[in-house]
């Protein structure tokens, strides 16, 4: 079976030489999800329940 999801990783990186010269970088990430590879939830499962975050 071939999987088609997967995680990029990879760094942002920006230079600005005017009006004042200044550099920047940082790591960033990204997924590929092939949603025909994720299995089904149990029926009656919730993955979050209307209940959280409620007070």
């Amino acid at each position: 079976m071939t999987r088609h999801s997967a995680v990029y990783v990879g760094t942002v990186v920006h230079k600005r030489l005017r009006p004042r010269e200044h550099a920047l970088s940082y790591r960033v990430f990204a997924l590929l999800l092939d949603l025909d590879e994720i299995p089904p939830w149990p029926r009656g499962f919730a993955f979050f329940p209307a209940t959280v975050g409620m007070s």
